[in-house]
């Protein structure tokens, strides 16, 4: 049936700008054509020229099962084109409070402190288990779990995104290039082992994702890339510490410890996690989050949050291969960020390398 929503660029105002990734810009829009004239949406304008190898039917095909979902937690699209300009357009519902990325980001700013409230926390991970789940009852690996791409609303919805249109990116059949910082990643997807990898890697990314909600960033996320993998292969795997000024509830410290076990087949499925740590998952305060998230500004007048390694398209591109501490050809396109003066998260000199991509808030 033909789409509701408008299939031309001219169906749509572009207004500001609301997140970036390395080959997309999500903008909030206003439709001003056809039946939904006058509302609200995101729109993610992604360059398909620097995609080598993925095609627009490439992602379509993607797009199609991300449509049946009907999950309430996944966020899905409304309408997929190519602009003249070889860009591809995906039309998604407009979520009002950003993603929780860039909450955790205006919050330190405004507090000095990251988000220390875990009832908040609680209900974040429980409603983004409870996404998860439903990809893995389908057989389907959201293979890139991150604050990033986690979307709140302002009454307190969680939504899940960047499945489907990021996996044909990212599994493009004609390269192993990684775009995007490996410091979700599971051992055994870095490894690039021949046996592969199954839904366990999301586990680790989910309980990468817990420590990144209570500090406010992933573990080693200021590293260069290649000293992230080497960290996540050869270290232990990382730890919620408790301190005086963050005193976690110990329930909180066994969830994110069962998630981040170097073995794939020792970590839970979803429902053992929601089930084994029922004592963390029922502190969720979803009051608590509704209430933080009307201290913020709006996600129009917060500064869109760049990924590490942001650059404009017209910078030039620098390629490096690498092989050797892990068997296959890596091939990763390194450039250090135009804006890390301007970027809070592009303090460290070494963050400013690998450019995400879905590290945007729709």
């Amino acid at each position: 049936p033909p789409s509701e929503w408008p299939t031309t660029t001219e169906g749509y105002q572009l207004e500001c700008p609301i997140g970036y990734g390395a080959f997309a810009t999500v903008y909030k829009a206003t439709v001003v054509s056809g039946v939904h004239s006058g509302e609200p949406a995101a729109i993610k304008v992604i360059d398909l020229e620097c995609l080598d190898g993925t095609t627009f039917d490439d992602i379509r095909k993607e797009l199609q099962v991300m449509r049946m979902c009907t999950q309430p937690n996944v966020i899905t699209y409304h309408a997929a084109f190519s602009s003249l300009d070889a860009k591809m357009w995906l039309v998604m519902p407009l979520v009002n409070g950003g993603s929780c990325q860039n909450v955790i980001r205006e919050y330190k700013k405004r507090t000095g402190h990251s988000i220390n409230n875990i009832g908040i926390i609680a209900y974040i991970l429980r409603e983004t288990a409870i996404a998860l789940r439903h990809f893995h009852s389908n057989q389907q690996i959201h293979r890139d779990l991150k604050a990033g791409n986690i979307l709140l609303s302002l009454d307190g919805k969680v939504y899940l995104s960047d499945f489907g249109v990021s996996a044909s990116m990212r599994d493009s059949r004609s390269r192993q290039t990684f775009v995007g910082t490996p410091c979700w990643m599971a051992p055994e997807v870095l490894e690039q082992s021949k046996n592969g990898y199954d839904y366990k890697a999301d586990i680790w990314s989910f309980g990468v994702t817990a420590l990144e909600l209570a500090n406010g960033s992933a573990p080693y996320q200021n590293l260069h890339p290649l000293k992230v993998m080497k960290n996540i292969l050869e270290n232990p795997p990382p730890t919620l510490e408790r301190t005086k000024s963050t005193p976690w509830d110990s329930s909180f410290v066994k969830m994110v410890a069962d998630c981040l076990q170097k073995d794939p087949s020792k970590r839970p499925s979803v429902d053992q996690l929601l089930t084994r740590h029922d004592a963390f998952f029922r502190q969720a305060d979803k009051d608590a989050l509704v209430d933080l998230l009307k201290q913020l500004p709006t996600i129009e007048q917060r500064e869109p949050t760049k990924p590490p390694g942001y650059r404009s398209p017209r910078a030039p591109k620098v390629r490096t291969g690498f092989s050797g501490a892990v068997s296959g050809a890596w091939d990763f396109d390194l450039h250090d960020s135009e804006d890390a003066d301007d970027d809070d998260d592009n303090k460290d000199e070494d963050s400013g390398i690998f450019s995400e991509l879905g590290e945007e808030e729709t």
